[in-house]
Formats: structure tokens, sequence, C-alpha cells
């Protein structure tokens, strides 16, 4: 029955922080995968995707992304270099 009232809802896109919420519950194993998936509006298949890309998630929360934002446009071939425009750029806004 679950799975016929989730192909009727439209599924949800998960913010950084949602995925880090996603792969802490699969990690501790309480929850079968397939509630996770339920509990947070996405289909197992999304889940796995997430679990797949977990050390990429991981390294852009550690990386100060936008824990809000839902998608990230390109690799992070000079995460160096983006590290420190974003710091300029917070700066910068302080100072406004």
């Amino acid at each position: 029955m679950k799975s016929f009232e989730m192909a009727l809802k439209k599924y949800e896109t998960l913010s950084l922080n949602d995925k880090i919420k996603v792969i802490e519950q699969v990690e501790l194993g309480i929850k079968k995968k397939k509630d996770i998936a339920y509990e947070f509006k996405i289909p197992a298949n999304t889940l796995s995707t997430i679990l797949k890309k977990k050390e990429t998630i991981l390294q852009m929360k550690d990386n100060l992304f936008n824990p809000l934002r839902k998608q990230v446009n390109g690799s992070m071939k000079y995460s160096d270099v983006e590290k420190c425009i974003m710091d300029w750029f917070r700066f910068a806004r302080r100072k406004i």
C-alpha cells in the first residue's frame, strides 16, 4: 500500500542537509531503507543514488556549501579556490 501511495505523491527535492540526514539514518541502521525513503518522500533509487554519492555529499558539507542548497552544478576541481572565493564573498557581505 505504501508504494502505491508514494506513486500518487509528488517527490521532494532534498537539500544538502536532508541528504546528510538520510545518510545518517541509513548508517544508524535502525530503519529499513524503504522506510527512510518513504519518510523523506523520495523513491528508493534516489536513496541509492544519495548513498552512492555519500563521499561527495559529505565533502560538500565540509567545504561550507549552503546547507539549504538543492543542486550543485559542476564539480569542484579547485576546491581550495572555491573556498577562498566563498570566504572573500562572506567577508565582503559583512562589510556592507
